[in-house]
């Protein structure tokens, strides 16, 4: 079978299922509107990155009457589909990648909403809407990663909708032994996550330091993996705080050491505005870290209260530090949420079930296909 996947091919997400899909024997192609800077399909037969396009980034945040530009990447991508002759077109991204999947023409045409693509970009106006609706309609199977972007979908456009979860690779996420950076007597809450408005982490901030005051016996370190544009500005409010010293900003690391990085917290934090899915909390669920999210969007979806961890309002400053402090203080309810959260994991969010249901997707729309 040969697969051609509308994509940022810089994406972790993208290349995660390109390199699994490869792996099946799938060649798989990748039209990209970015040029991909990584490099990394070199290292993988199979897959193959069509990327000389170079469009900026405010193609992509701009309002739908911008999306014109679009236009003209449907002659490169024709020269591809005529070039590469997929069995099936697979765009991920409801808005600008799906706008080509439609355009184009070609069918069997798959199309994978991510979760600002329809939870926030119809919203804006009634273009938007009107272009996202065209584009879900002209899909011959939507795809979204939880129930959740499903509901979104399906108020855009009443059709039937599949779910294929980010899975989680089980193997490299688990519970494994790591040179602590704090010492194995500290008592680690942290979040890996970008570092933009949308995660919250200065309230994450301000409840460590609340945390840190009324408990002065406890070790506790607060541990910030990932980069991103508020990243001074949270340094900033670390001294402010008085807790500088007890606050690693570790920045952006590679996506093979993330595991490692999960198995240095002992209590994972992740009180996002919003969240489309929630991987980054299945990754830590699935290293046996217990977790407290807000109680919005499929992060709700993720953690049954008080079973993997605990939801908190997304305001609730007062509830999250003391959640915070029941399990800071409470070694045996942070290994007893910490499988129990690998258990969910195992159960429903395996990367290698989730591949096998993308592959019989594949199977019923192009079965004259090998695979």
């Amino acid at each position: 079978m040969r697969l051609l996947l509308l994509a940022d091919a810089d994406s972790a997400h993208t290349r995660k299922w390109a390199t699994a899909l490869a792996a099946q024997g799938i060649a798989v192609g990748i039209f990209s509107l970015r040029k991909s800077t990584a490099g990394w399909a070199g290292a993988h037969k199979g897959i193959t990155i069509f990327d000389a396009h170079g469009l900026g980034d405010e193609t992509f945040t701009g309002s739908a009457a911008g999306k014109w530009v679009y236009l003209k990447m449907l002659f490169p991508l024709r020269r591809v589909l005529g070039q590469f002759r997929p069995h099936i077109v697979h765009a991920h991204y409801a808005t600008s990648y799906g706008l080509l999947g439609r355009l184009c023409g070609f069918h069997p045409f798959v199309l994978s909403a991510w979760g600002s693509d329809v939870m926030n970009f119809p919203q804006r106006n009634f273009l938007n809407r009107f272009l996202l609706r065209g584009n879900l309609r002209a899909a011959d199977v939507v795809l979204a990663t939880s129930p959740t972007i499903s509901r979104y979908i399906k108020e855009v456009v009443p059709r039937d909708v599949e779910i294929t979860p980010f899975g989680i690779d089980t193997v490299a996420f688990c519970r494994q032994p790591v040179t602590r950076i704090f010492g194995d007597d500290c008592i680690v809450i942290g979040a890996v996550k970008a570092l933009e408005k949308v995660y919250r982490h200065d309230s994450l901030l301000n409840a460590f330091a609340a945390l840190h005051k009324a408990n002065p016996g406890l070790p506790l370190r607060l541990l910030l993996v990932g980069d991103g544009t508020q990243r001074d500005a949270l340094e900033q409010q670390a001294h402010t705080l008085g807790i500088a010293h007890l606050t690693k900003f570790a920045g952006r690391v590679q996506f093979a050491d993330v595991p490692q990085w999960h198995n240095q917290l002992d209590i994972f934090v992740n009180i996002s505005e919003y969240e489309s899915f929630g991987v980054s909390v299945l990754e830590a669920m699935a290293c046996e870290v217990p977790v407290i999210v807000t109680d919005t969007g499929g992060l709700a979806e993720l953690v049954e209260q008080g079973r993997e961890g605990y939801r908190v309002p997304l305001q609730g400053h007062n509830e999250l530090v003391e959640r915070l402090r029941q399990l800071a203080t409470n070694a045996g309810l942070r290994r007893q949420l910490g499988n129990q959260g690998r258990q969910t994991v195992l159960r429903s969010y395996t990367w290698q079930n989730n591949l096998q249901q993308m592959l019989a997707i594949y199977k019923r729309l192009a079965p004259q296909a090998a695979l």
